[in-house]
């Protein structure tokens, strides 16, 4: 199932940890000048967003009742791509309907 999907990431699962890490150290060392001079109104400008965003995060867990993780198994990527197959087959060119389609089509 998973060989018919047309573009697989290289260096797949590591490079997806290493961001991770990567990410989470430019998070935490984002606001790195709060302690050079230290204010509580710059420490707190600096880091309010990471205790809102796990609020937030955990707030929508509990309320809407989702899971934790999904199993890689249960995660559907094929629905849909026969459409998309057919879709990009057809060398028929979309026809836009005003000047935001055409636009849009011009950059796509």
């Amino acid at each position: 199932m998973i060989e018919a999907l047309p573009f697989k990431t290289p260096l797949q699962p590591y490079a997806t940890w290493v961001m991770l890490i990567l990410i989470s150290i430019l998070t935490l060392t984002n606001g790195f000048q709060v302690f050079v001079d230290f204010t509580a109104s710059s420490f707190l400008a600096a880091y309010i967003t990471i205790p809102i965003f796990l609020v937030l995060y955990l707030v929508h867990k509990a309320w809407f009742r989702t899971p934790w993780a999904i199993k890689i198994e249960d995660i559907d990527v094929i629905t849909g791509k026969k459409e998309m197959d057919e879709l990009a087959e057809s060398e028929e060119e979309p026809v836009p309907k005003n000047w935001a389609q055409k636009a849009w089509f011009w950059l796509a």
